[in-house]
């Protein structure tokens, strides 16, 4: 999840991480390229808070498209897996991961 805290230095409070409210629907992140190998150029990605026993809310109906022809699925943030037509598949973001790139896309629609 994305909120709406954006710092340049990597600190944050708990209070902050309290508060925090997120700014796009949920999507899947490129942990690897993002934070480890920081692959994409004028890209400095971080991690600036982490809520012990977090339980994120209003995950319900958000669901991300996987499979082919007549083994389309949706997986639920929860990892459940729903067999779905086609036309449904079609309408849903796909399971894959997003880079730099795409949540910054995402980020100027928001």
């Amino acid at each position: 999840e994305l909120f709406d805290i954006i710092k340049k230095p990597p600190g944050i409070t708990e209070l902050e991480i309290s508060n925090a409210r997120r700014i796009i629907e949920p999507i899947i992140v490129d942990t690897y390229s993002l934070f480890d190998k920081k692959l994409e150029n004028g890209s400095d990605w971080r991690i600036i808070g982490h809520q012990v026993n977090y339980n994120p809310k209003n995950l319900d109906g958000i669901y991300f498209a996987l499979g082919i022809g007549d083994s389309c699925k949706k997986k639920d943030c929860y990892g459940n897996d729903f067999l779905i037509s086609e036309s449904e598949w079609k309408t849903l973001p796909k399971l894959s991961p997003k880079g730099g790139f795409d949540i910054k896309k995402r980020l100027e629609i928001a």
